[in-house]
C-alpha cells in the first residue's frame, strides 16, 4: 500500500476504518502524489478525513426529505410557507447532485438564474433554508463542510431587506373604515394596538386572553418563547366586541370553527381604502413605528414584540417624512433664539463702546 504507477497516473493505496481503498491521486508527478498520500495519511490520523463514498448515495433529493421529517416539520412552526416552499425551487437545480456534489460555484449560478424570477430578499430566504440543511447534513455526519460558506453575500443585504412600509394615522383610520366585516375590524384593530403576527392572531384562544389582567399570552411565538402581550383599550374593546362560537375555543374562527383566513377580505379592505405596497405583517411594523414616534424606547418596544435582541427591532423603528420633519423644524426655534441673542449682545457691546466717546465730548 502507498503510491504506486497504474498506466500514466500514480494510484494511492491505504487502509481506512478497516477496508482497502484504492484510489487516484490525479497526477503523473510521482513527488506529488506523495505528497498528496502523506497529506491524506495525515488527515486520516487526525480524524479530519471524512470518506466521501458515504455521501455519494445521498441525493439532495433524498436529503430535503430527511430534513423536513427530522427537523423542519417537528421544530418549526413555518415549515409550510418557508422550507416546503423552499424546497419546490432548490430540488429542481439540485435535486440530482450528491450533497458533496454541490459547490459554492453551483450556489452563485443558483442565486443567478432565481434572480431572473424572483426578488433579492426572496432568494435570501431559500439560501439560509439550504445553509441550514447542509448544517444538519454535517450534523448528522451526512457532509464534510458547507460550500455556503463561500458564497458571497449579496451586498447592503440588511439594508434592502429592511420594509419601511408602514400606516399613517390617516391611512389607518380608512383602513378601519374600509373593514366592513366586524371579524375582520377586530382582528385588525387587535394587530395595531398589540404588534401580534398573522398566525399568532388566528391561533388566538380564549384561554390565552385575561381580561381582569388586561394581557393575552402568546403560547409559542416565532422565537420559541411564550410572550405576555399588555391590552390597551383598543385591543380589549376589539376582544370583548368579538363574540365566542360553540363550535370552536379559538378568538377568531371561520364559521366551521376552524382558522379563519382573512387574506381576502383584507385585500378587499386595502383596494377600498386605496392603500398599496401594504402586508398584514406592515401592520406590526406600524405598530412599532409609532410607539418609537411617540417616544417609547427601542428596549420598550423589543420587549412588545418578543424581539431576542435591539438589532431585531432596529427595523421597525423608522420613522415617517412628516415626524422627521417636525424633529428638524425645532431647529428653527433652537437656533433662531441663539441668533437673536447673538444680535442682541452684539449691540449691547456697541452702545457700551459708544458711550465713552459721547461723554468725552
Amino acid at each position: 500500500m502507498g503510491v504506486y504507477r497504474r498506466g500514466k497516473q500514480y494510484w494511492m493505496g491505504y487502509t481506512f476504518e478497516g477496508r482497502q481503498v484504492r484510489v487516484p491521486a490525479e497526477t503523473t508527478n510521482k513527488r506529488s502524489a506523495e505528497k498528496f498520500y502523506h497529506k491524506r495519511m495525515t488527515e486520516i490520523a487526525e480524524g479530519k478525513y471524512l470518506d466521501i463514498k458515504k455521501n455519494e448515495k445521498v441525493l439532495f433529493k433524498d436529503f430535503a426529505e430527511t430534513y423536513m421529517q427530522r427537523h423542519a416539520i417537528p421544530y418549526k412552526k413555518s415549515w409550510k410557507r418557508a422550507d416546503k416552499s423552499h424546497h419546490a425551487s432548490l430540488i429542481p437545480f439540485f435535486g440530482e447532485k450528491f450533497l458533496y456534489q454541490i459547490t459554492s460555484l453551483m450556489i452563485e449560478d443558483y442565486k443567478i438564474e432565481r434572480q431572473k424570477v424572483v426578488k433579492r430578499s426572496s432568494v435570501k430566504r431559500e439560501l439560509c433554508t439550504l445553509c441550514t440543511m447542509f448544517n444538519k447534513a454535517i450534523k448528522w455526519k451526512l457532509l464534510h463542510d458547507n460550500p455556503m460558506k463561500d458564497v458571497e453575500r449579496y451586498k447592503g443585504d440588511e439594508a434592502n431587506n429592511e420594509r419601511v412600509r408602514y400606516l399613517e394615522k390617516d391611512e389607518i383610520a380608512r383602513l378601519l373604515g374600509f373593514c366592513r366585516d366586524l371579524k375582520l375590524r377586530n382582528v385588525v384593530t387587535l394587530a395595531l394596538h398589540t404588534g401580534m403576527r398573522k398566525g399568532e392572531i388566528q391561533q388566538l384562544q380564549w384561554n390565552d386572553v385575561d381580561f381582569q389582567k388586561r394581557q393575552l399570552v402568546v403560547a409559542i411565538s416565532k422565537s420559541g418563547f411564550k410572550r405576555h402581550i399588555p391590552l390597551n383599550d383598543s385591543a380589549m374593546g376589539a376582544l370583548m366586541a368579538q363574540p365566542k362560537q360553540s363550535n370552536s375555543s379559538l378568538v377568531f374562527p371561520n364559521e366551521e370553527g376552524k382558522t379563519y383566513d382573512f387574506r381576502k377580505a383584507f385585500e378587499t379592505a386595502l383596494t377600498n381604502a386605496k392603500i398599496t405596497d401594504f402586508h398584514f405583517h406592515d401592520l406590526r411594523h406600524t405598530f412599532a413605528s409609532h410607539l418609537v414616534m411617540s417616544g417609547v424606547t427601542l428596549f420598550a418596544v423589543k420587549g412588545l414584540l418578543g424581539h431576542r435582541t435591539t438589532e431585531m427591532t432596529q427595523r421597525y423603528s423608522h420613522l415617517s417624512p412628516d415626524f422627521q420633519a417636525k424633529a428638524v423644524r425645532i431647529l428653527d426655534n433652537v437656533i433662531t433664539v441663539l441668533a437673536q441673542s447673538a444680535k442682541l449682545t452684539e449691540e449691547m457691546d456697541s452702545v457700551t463702546i459708544a458711550t465713552p466717546i459721547i461723554a468725552s465730548v
